[in-house]
C-alpha cells in the first residue's frame, strides 16, 4: 500500500506519542531495578570478597558512582522520550561497557602491556581515575543537554521513491565495480589480503575514499529497509546484504564493518515497525561475537604471510568462535586499555595535545601526497606514543579528551557531546513521519560518541548517504533551517 509519502509501506506505524520507540512502563522499571541491583552487587562484592588490591574499593565507589548518574534519565522519564531516545540509548550503550569491562572494575588490574613496571595497586589506582573523570564527563553531557543553546532544526525534504528496488540493484552494481577496481589497484584480493600481515594502518593509508565509494550499495540496502515494509521478505534483498558485508570486511580488514551494519539494521528496523524486536537483537548479539572471533583469526593468520582461509570455518579445531570473541573483548579493556597509559603519563612524560587527534580528523579530505607530516588519527598515536606500535589503539572519550586538554578538555567535550544530542533529538522529531529519515538518525545515535574516530566514521557514512539519497531522487537537495527551535527542544 503506498502512503501518503509515496513510501512502499504495507501498513501504518501505529500512532504513539514518541517516534523514538515508546518505552514502557515495566520495562524502564525493570531497568532501573537492574542497574540498582549491579550497584548493590558491586557493593556487596566489595564487602565479602574484596580484591586483594588496595585500591580497588575505589574503582568499586567510582563505578557505582558512574551507574547511579545512569539512573537519572529514566527516573526522570518523559512520555517523548523512547528506547532510541539519545539519553535512553546512551544509557544502554554505557550498560554494555560496563558489562564488558566487569572484570577489570571487580579484580582491579593487575599488569598492562604498555605500563609493565607498574604495580597492581597503581595501575588500578588509574582506572578509578578513569571512572572519576567518566562521572565528572556525565554530568557534563546532562548539563549540556538541558543548557543547549536554540540551533536551528536543518530540514531535510524527502520526496517520492519511483523504482526503489532498481535502483538500490544500481547502487549495488556501482559497488561492486568500485571494489574490484579497487583490487585491481591492490594487486588482486589475496595480495590485498595478505597486505594486513604487515599492518593495517600502514597498508590502507589513505584508502578511505574507495571504501566511501564502496558502501554506496549498503547504505541503499539500509535505505530499501526503511522505506519498504516488505523487502526483508526478498531473496535479491539479502543477496544484496550479504554481497556487501562480505566486500566491506575485505575492503579494510574491520570486523566493525560488519558487525555495525547489522546493528544499523535491527535500529532501522525498530523506528519503522516502532518495536523492540528481541529476536533480532540476541542473534544480531551472538552474531557479532561469533564474527569477532573468526574475522579475528582470519585476520590474525596474514601475520605468517599466508592466508588462513580454514579459520573462516566454525568447525575449525583452532577456531573457538565466541571464547575467542569474549577473550578478545576482555583484552581491550584490560591489559591493552588505551586510556590507561594516558592517564599515567599525561602530561608528566607525554604533552598534551592541545586538540591535534581532532584537528586529524578534519584534515582527512587532505591527501598526505599534499601534507606528509599531516596530524594521524588518534589511535595509531596511541599506539606509537605509549605502546612502542604502529597497532592502532582507541582512547575511548575519556582518554582522547584529556589526552587532548586534561581534566578541562573531559568536561567541555562532554558538554558539547550532550548539546549535539538533544540537537540530534529535536531534529529526528521533526523529520520521523520520513522514513528515510530512520537510515540517517539509526547510525548516528548508535556511531557518534565523542571521539574524532567515531566521528570520522560517522561522517564517512552521513555524506554518502546523503548524496545516495539525492542521487536516487529521495532527497531534493535543499536545506533550510528552522529560524526558531523552542517548542521542539523543549520536548
Amino acid at each position: 500500500m503506498q502512503t501518503q509519502f509515496g513510501f512502499n509501506i504495507t501498513r501504518q506505524p501505529p500512532q504513539i506519542s514518541t517516534p523514538f520507540v515508546e518505552l514502557r512502563l515495566l520495562p524502564r522499571l525493570l531497568l532501573i531495578a537492574g542497574i540498582f541491583g549491579l550497584i548493590v552487587g558491586v557493593g556487596l562484592k566489595d564487602i565479602y570478597s574484596p580484591t586483594p588490591i588496595t585500591t580497588g574499593k575505589w574503582v568499586s565507589l567510582a563505578l557505582q558512582g558512574n551507574l547511579l548518574l545512569l539512573v537519572i534519565p529514566l527516573m526522570g522519564y518523559r512520555p517523548t522520550w523512547g528506547w532510541f531516545h539519545p539519553l535512553i540509548f546512551g544509557i544502554l550503550l554505557s550498560l554494555i561497557d560496563y558489562l564488558r569491562d566487569i572484570s577489570l572494575y571487580l579484580y582491579g588490574l593487575p599488569w598492562h602491556t604498555a605500563l609493565p613496571n607498574w604495580t597492581p595497586d597503581k595501575l588500578t589506582s588509574l582506572v578509578a581515575y578513569e571512572l572519576s573523570l567518566n562521572a565528572v564527563g556525565q554530568i557534563a553531557y546532562y548539563l549540556g543537554f538541558i543548557l543547549m543553546p536554540k540551533w536551528g532544526i536543518p530540514q531535510l525534504k524527502f520526496s517520492n521513491i519511483r523504482l526503489l528496488a532498481k535502483k538500490v540493484s544500481g547502487a549495488v552494481f556501482f559497488s561492486v565495480i568500485v571494489f574490484m577496481a579497487y583490487m585491481y589497484t591492490r594487486g588482486g584480493v589475496i595480495a590485498h589480503i595478505l597486505s594486513w600481515g604487515a599492518g593495517r594502518q600502514a597498508a590502507l593509508s589513505g584508502q578511505f575514499y574507495w571504501q566511501l565509494l564502496i558502501q554506496s550499495g549498503l547504505i541503499a540496502c539500509l535505505i530499501w529497509l526503511a522505506t519498504d515494509c516488505t523487502c526483508h521478505r526478498r531473496w535479491l534483498f539479502w543477496l544484496y546484504i550479504s554481497l556487501m558485508l562480505v566486500m566491506a570486511f575485505l575492503v579494510g580488514g574491520s570486523r566493525s564493518a560488519v558487525i555495525y551494519p547489522l546493528i544499523y539494521m535491527v535500529i532501522v528496523w525498530a523506528l519503522r515497525e516502532r518495536k523492540i524486536p528481541l529476536t533480532k537483537i540476541a542473534l544480531v548479539m551472538i552474531v557479532s561475537l561469533a564474527l569477532i572471533g573468526i574475522l579475528g583469526s582470519f585476520r590474525n593468520s596474514t601475520f605468517t604471510g599466508e592466508i588462513g582461509w580454514q579459520v573462516l570455518n566454525p568447525s575449525h579445531s583452532e577456531t573457538s568462535s565466541f571464547s575467542t570473541g569474549l577473550e578478545e573483548i576482555s583484552a581491550r579493556g584490560g591489559s591493552g586499555r588505551g586510556v590507561v597509559p594516558i592517564l599515567a603519563r599525561v602530561p608528566h612524560d607525554v604533552n598534551y595535545l592541545y586538540g591535534q587527534s581532532y584537528l586529524a580528523l578534519l584534515m582527512v579530505p587532505l591527501p598526505r601526497a599534499f601534507w606528509p607530516d599531516k596530524p594521524g588519527m588518534v589511535g595509531g598515536q596511541v599506539g606509537r606514543a605509549f605502546f612502542g606500535s604502529d597497532v592502532g589503539i582507541p582512547p575511548g572519550p575519556i582518554g582522547e579528551s584529556y589526552w587532548n586538554f586534561g581534566f578541562v578538555g573531559v568536561i567541555g567535550v562532554f558538554f558539547c557531546f550532550g548539546a549535539f544530542h538533544r540537537w540530534l533529538a529535536a531534529t529526528f522529531r521533526e523529520h520521523a513521519h520520513q522514513p528515510a529519515s530512520f537510515v540517517l538518525y539509526g547510525f548516528t545515535v548508535f556511531l557518534v560518541r565523542p571521539t574524532s574516530a567515531d566521528l570520522l566514521a560517522w561522517l564517512l557514512l552521513l555524506v554518502p548517504s546523503l548524496l545516495i539519497m539525492r542521487m536516487m531522487g529521495i532527497w531534493s537537495g535543499n536545506l533550510t533551517t528552522l529560524g526558531n527551535t523552542a517548542s521542539s527542544l523543549t520536548k
